[in-house]
C-alpha cells in the first residue's frame, strides 16, 4: 500500500509526494538504522559536586559528599587522586541546565560506569578543598 500526501508549500504550489507503507519504512527499505556511539571519555562538570545547587540545577551526588564552589584545577586533582586521567579540560564550558553562568568541566577517560567514577572523585575533591581552606 501507499498513499499521497499533498505540501502546501509558501505560496500557491502544492506538492505532492509519494509516501511508501510503514511496513516497509520499518523494515528498512528506507529506513537506516543509526549505530550508536561508544564514548571513551565522561565529561565531569564542577556542578555535580557543588553543594550549593539543587540536583534541578545540575547536582549529580548528594549534599553529604558535596562541596559548596568548586575550583577546575581542584577537580582535576582530584580525578588523578582517584586513579582517573584527564583527557580535557575546559574552563570557559557551561553546563546546559545552567546556560547564563560559566561552570568549566573535566573530560575523564572512562573506566566505569559515570555515577560510580563520581563517587570516588567527591571524596577526593573534599579532602583537597578543605586542605587548601587550612593553609
Amino acid at each position: 500500500y501507499s498513499f499521497t500526501v499533498r505540501l502546501m508549500l509558501v505560496g500557491p504550489n502544492c506538492r505532492t509526494i509519494e509516501v511508501p507503507p510503514l511496513r516497509q519504512i520499518l523494515k528498512g527499505a528506507l529506513f537506516q538504522t543509526a549505530t550508536v556511539k561508544e564514548y571513551d571519555c565522561v565529561i565531569v562538570w564542577l556542578d555535580y559536586f557543588n553543594k550549593v545547587l539543587t540536583r534541578s540545577r545540575g547536582r549529580r551526588l548528594g549534599r553529604g559528599v558535596c562541596i559548596p564552589d568548586p575550583t577546575l584545577e581542584n577537580l582535576a586533582r582530584a580525578v588523578e587522586m582517584a586513579g582517573f586521567s584527564v583527557a580535557e579540560t575546559k574552563e570557559d564550558a557551561r553546563h546546559p541546565r545552567r546556560p547564563y553562568t560559566k561552570s568549566g568541566y573535566v573530560a575523564v577517560t572512562k573506566t566505569a560506569p559515570k555515577t560510580r567514577m563520581l563517587y570516588r572523585i567527591a571524596p577526593k575533591l573534599a579532602r583537597i578543598t578543605h586542605a587548601g581552606k587550612k593553609k
